[in-house]
């Protein structure tokens, strides 16, 4: 009799396909390659780029206390980081918890409901981040098209969604004006109509709120989650501060659940983390308690100088494209589709080394303004050969 091993029947799964890209381009010895794929900000030499304030604050961090944090997340933090979101809501109707980053925020608010209620569908608008499809596979996925045939996101979409929906479904909508991949979300005018619709559903919103400040600032970003708390009955966000803050490998963010029972949702938050990671990283909520105390109007300026920057070089690239590209100059935040085929992205990366995913997605943070004649050259240049 043979005996079995360990995983025998598992299979080698490929890498995330963002990070392959990324591999694929460490790995071009092109002197000109051009990696537009990842979600980075990057200074104009393509250098990492941490927030000055960011720098300051890590000098003024205690270094003689590096104990647990609390399973739950360290309060102040907790507390600063929702008042600077949601203004003067009561934070007695919400159910707090610091999160290894929006992916464990948007994963732990799965497992809550999990616990509840399996038996969900999840209402989501494509394209939208792939992870989503991973992290809510445990339940039923209805996708529409979150663009309308215009381009632009697609109210009507999302309304006739939610209302096939049942009572205890989730739609996913991205947290402000900026969307990962297509750039374009809905506006506040349209938010209105479709609060009214999920409260009459009993249809759960979930925020995913990954680029806060990116969109049309800080201040103008957090109006669209708080008009969104005040007005849908069944509602969570999960917030990230790996983009705005520079702290991606730190793993920082919070989950917010609007509830009448917050003792009881944030002690479940906290046996999930406990049988998981035990406890978010320290080190980021230590950072961003210290900005929200002393440093955020700093904070603020500095987001919005980058906005202005990500902002300045789309605009940079597309006055070397033609008419048929302009649509993305509506684009909110870090990224935008460009209109191209997959062949023609493939095409990019094999004969220009120019690296954008297999959607088309540019991550306009990534452009060089040294580049964009090469990068304008070699898109014009699969169009039309």
């Amino acid at each position: 009799m043979t005996k079995k091993t360990m995983f025998e029947h598992l299979k080698e799964l490929p890498l995330d396909p963002i990070f392959q890209l990324l591999a694929d381009f460490n790995a071009d010895l092109n002197p000109k390659k051009v990696n537009l794929g990842i979600g980075l900000y990057a200074d104009y030499e393509g250098n990492p780029f941490v927030f000055p304030v960011i720098q300051k604050v890590f000098s003024e961090v205690d270094i003689h206390n590096f104990n647990y944090q609390p399973i739950g997340g360290n309060q102040e933090f907790l507390e600063l980081s929702t008042k600077a979101l949601l203004g003067d809501f009561d934070q007695s109707r919400l159910a707090l918890h610091t999160v290894c980053g929006g992916t464990q925020g948007c994963r732990l608010f799965r497992d809550l409901l999990d616990l509840e209620n399996s038996q969900r569908t999840l209402l989501i608008g494509m394209p939208t981040w792939p992870n989503h499809l991973a992290i809510f596979k445990s339940f039923s996925i209805k996708k529409f098209d979150h663009l309308n045939s215009q381009g632009e996101a697609s109210l009507e979409n999302y309304m006739n969604v939610v209302r096939e929906a049942k009572a205890g479904d989730v739609l996913v909508l991205h947290g402000g004006l900026t969307h990962n991949p297509t750039g374009k979300n809905l506006g506040m005018d349209e938010l209105k109509k479709l609060a009214a619709e999920l409260n009459e559903k009993g249809v759960i919103l979930f925020l995913d709120f990954a680029y806060w400040g990116f969109g049309e600032g800080i201040e103008a970003d957090a109006e669209y989650v708080r008009f969104l708390f005040e007005e849908v009955e069944n509602v969570a966000c999960a917030i990230s501060f790996s983009k705005n803050a520079s702290l991606y490998e730190h793993r920082i963010g919070s989950l917010i659940v609007k509830t009448k029972k917050k003792a009881v949702v944030e002690s479940q938050l906290r046996q999930l983390t406990r049988e998981s990671i035990s406890m978010a990283p320290g080190l980021g909520q230590e950072v961003m308690t210290m900005v929200f105390k002393k440093h955020f109007e700093q904070w603020k300026k500095e987001v919005d100088g980058v906005r202005e920057d990500m902002e300045y070089r789309k605009n940079l690239l597309l006055k070397d494209l033609p008419e048929s590209f302009q649509n993305v100059k509506e684009c909110k935040g870090m990224f935008g589709l460009l209109p191209l085929t997959k062949e023609q992205v493939l095409r990019l990366r094999k004969e220009y080394s120019v690296y954008i995913t297999d959607n088309a997605r540019i991550n306009f943070a990534g452009i060089k303004p040294k580049e964009v004649g090469y990068v304008a050259k070699a898109i014009k240049e699969v169009c039309t050969s």
